[in-house]
């Protein structure tokens, strides 16, 4: 047993309204590692604690299940205030796991903070503001960026807070150092790679596949138009904000075909039968790609970000630029490389991703810098 897993545990979580790849990871830690610790997060759904088998007496929200958890994204510039006044006496170890303000907890100094980074915060740091509603009306847009500006402020300051941080990516520890100037340990996400190994060989249809949540930065938008342009099938899984905008840019042709939100089945069927996966998000670490490797497609990713990381030369092909004249050009050579390509290899890349490494890294981890607070104190940033 893990020398952690007997102290009194409260973890972190921005939000729970939906259910993505870091909730999945949560729910690893949370379920498997530290079942008995409480979990602390703004807001929440109580279908997605359902779906993620977590009760929800383990959970301390200000925010809670109702009216105010559906306006979560509204309550923006209380956040960091908010975070300032938690406390949190009773425990012997803090986990905190944020692309958002969870790692600005200030706790006592003598209970470690190990605080997992997703990514620096997206709307703050990588631009994503641009595309937000605020910014495009001129009497709230001034008002929005000073917001802005004093919360990468605040996040800086915050950023100290942890004792210890984990990046999830190269990417992602790339990014702590230019925009918070503090080292970090890389450890990969956990990816459900065994679910979604197939029991044989797969014969594989004749369209391309894509998942995830439809937001902007995923740019589903410019596979759409490739797929279009050299007429070739591209069926779509997932839901999200971008999904109406999206079914235009695709203009009611019969080659794109929107699933919607899929069951996990559903999801693996798709995958396993596609003739290649493509992906087009400069991603944090980018679960999906794994997941599609698992299933025995090679994937077409744009060559930055997290995919960089988990793609081999003999398991996917990179396209340069987030247009759609860069992923056309390559639609051809990837359709080529994807018929000749070895499923074991496949298999054997996605592996490395396994959850039963990410439990074992973790926990490691996690009792290795807990054991070095315990005989050290507080690490000097």
């Amino acid at each position: 047993m893990s020398s952690s897993a007997e102290k009194r545990v409260l973890i972190l979580h921005p939000f729970l309204n939906y259910y993505g790849g870091a909730e999945s990871q949560l729910q690893l830690v949370a379920n498997h590692l530290y079942p008995q610790a409480d979990l602390f997060t703004f807001s929440y759904n109580p279908k997605i604690l359902e779906f993620m088998g977590i009760e929800e007496k383990r959970i301390i929200s200000p925010f809670g299940k109702g009216l105010l958890s559906h306006l979560y994204r509204q309550m923006t510039p209380l956040y960091p205030s908010l975070v300032d006044t938690l406390s949190f006496e009773k425990y012997d170890l803090i986990l905190s796991f944020s692309y958002a303000y969870m790692h600005g907890l200030v706790t006592p100094h003598t209970v470690p903070h190990i605080s997992y980074i997703q990514t620096p915060m997206r709307l703050l740091w990588l631009q994503e503001s641009d595309y937000y509603i605020y910014n495009k009306i001129p009497l709230v847009k001034q008002v929005y960026q000073t917001i802005l500006t004093w919360q990468r402020i605040w996040d800086q300051q915050a950023a100290m807070r942890p004792d210890y941080l984990l990046a999830n990516s190269l990417e992602v520890q790339k990014r702590i150092e230019v925009f918070w100037r503090r080292p970090s340990a890389v450890l990969h996400p956990p990816v459900d790679t065994s679910f979604y190994t197939p029991r044989g060989p797969q014969k594989k249809d004749d369209y391309f596949v894509t998942h995830g949540r439809l937001v902007r930065y995923k740019r589903v938008d410019i596979l759409i138009q490739a797929c279009l342009q050299a007429k070739q099938r591209l069926k779509i899984i997932g839901s999200g904000p971008e999904y109406n905008s999206l079914k235009k840019v695709a203009k009611g042709s019969s080659d794109i075909e929107f699933i919607g939100q899929a069951t996990h089945e559903e999801k693996r069927a798709l995958l396993q039968q596609a003739k290649g996966y493509l992906f087009a998000a400069y991603e944090d670490f980018g679960i999906a790609p794994v997941e599609a490797l698992a299933s025995g497609t090679p994937v077409l990713a744009f060559g930055k970000g997290g995919a960089v990381e988990t793609l081999t030369p003999d398991t996917g092909m990179f396209f340069k630029e987030q247009t759609s004249e860069s992923v056309r050009g390559q639609l051809g050579h990837f359709e080529e490389f994807a018929a000749q390509v070895n499923q074991n290899i496949l298999l054997k890349q996605a592996s490395k991703f396994s959850k039963e490494r990410f439990i074992e890294e973790y926990t490691r981890t996690v009792d290795e810098r807990v054991d070095r607070f315990s005989k050290e104190g507080p690490p000097l940033h």
